[in-house]
């Protein structure tokens, strides 16, 4: 089951490197969907324990409960989902952040430990809130250019994430963590220009 939940990860994270501001802009249900879907195949495996009939399929399933509650909410609530776009902008750049500085600046496996969301620490915990409440600030104010850098960057990671263990047994470079990332880094960028670009047209 981890291949294909992989596999959705490496998709909706292109379609929000991508596209992502436009979906959450003009289309907030599908948008919610997305994000609910995403948070639920990533807290909930971290914080329940399923039955060993149920677990191969739990992130499949809390994927479909998290997507549905989070098309109705954001359904009615667009600015609301808008500011937490931003918000997990700010929740990503504090666990990263927080990472680098519990391991003393040492980077590696940082695509991975960094996002284990059960060995989260204090200092980690605590830039999320604090830079979750300062991204979420701006994207009211900024709300196009915060829209398109968060869904590009969130977007960017998620592939990363994804990526890389179906590509790691084929290809090496998918082993080196400065790829990842570069890679994360090159796509983010990428996202965020296209997407500037694409709102001109």
């Amino acid at each position: 089951m981890e291949i294909w939940i992989d596999a959705l990860e490496v998709i909706l994270g292109l379609v929000l490197v991508f596209s992502g501001a436009g979906i959450f802009l003009h289309s907030p249900r599908v948008g919610g969907f997305i994000l609910g879907g995403l948070i639920g195949a990533v807290l909930v495996p971290a914080f329940y324990k399923a039955p060993p009939i149920i677990e191969p399929f739990l992130p499949l399933i809390a994927f479909l409960v998290g997507g549905l509650l989070g098309s109705v909410i954001a359904g009615g609530m667009k600015a609301v989902l808008m500011v937490l776009t931003g918000s997990a902008l700010g929740v990503v750049i504090g666990l990263v952040t927080g990472f680098v500085v519990n391991q003393n600046g040492v980077t590696r496996m940082l695509v991975e430990g960094a996002f284990k969301i059960q060995d989260i620490t204090t200092l980690q915990a605590t830039l999320m809130i604090l830079l979750a409440l300062v991204f979420g600030a701006l994207t009211v104010r900024f709300e196009d250019f915060m829209s398109m850098v968060s869904t590009a960057v969130i977007g960017a990671l998620i592939t990363v994430v994804g990526a890389s263990p179906l590509a790691r047994p084929y290809m090496r470079v998918f082993q080196d963590v400065v790829f990842l990332l570069f890679l994360w880094a090159v796509l983010a960028l990428f996202g965020t220009i296209w997407q500037y670009r694409d709102r001109d047209k």
